[in-house]
């Protein structure tokens, strides 16, 4: 009887924890989805390279911190077009501060990587 109770006790905790880190591993999605939407938001194509027919995507590598701050943003690779790395950079900064990361995420900071298309389709 003991034995069954502890076993039905650990499976109670195993599935918690399961469930624990299923919806910290969506809060997580959600919380990143919406700041690359605000990044976005925020992205600007330069006319110069609309005229010129330029395309490409910029990966942009940042740390988030848990207040909202973001540092540290690096192009991680390049589009091969100086314009449009730099209109990348600048839709990231345009964000400022980005809101907090969720309490339940309990995360200092997120290294985010972020890819930003530029397509004249």
């Amino acid at each position: 009887e003991a034995k069954r109770k502890e076993e039905a006790r650990k499976k109670a905790e195993a599935e918690a924890k399961r469930k624990a880190k299923e919806f910290r591993d969506g809060l997580r999605k959600a919380y990143i989805s919406s700041l690359r939407k605000e990044i976005e938001r925020n992205k600007k194509y330069p006319i110069i390279s609309k005229t010129k027919g330029q395309e490409g995507e910029v990966v942009l590598h940042f740390t988030l911190h848990k207040d909202g701050r973001i540092t540290d943003a690096i192009i991680l690779s390049s589009s091969g077009v100086k314009r449009l790395d730099k209109a990348a950079l600048k839709a990231l900064k345009k964000v400022g501060v980005f809101k907090r990361i969720p309490k339940e995420l309990k995360e200092d900071f997120l290294e985010i990587k972020v890819p930003l298309e530029f397509n004249l389709k």
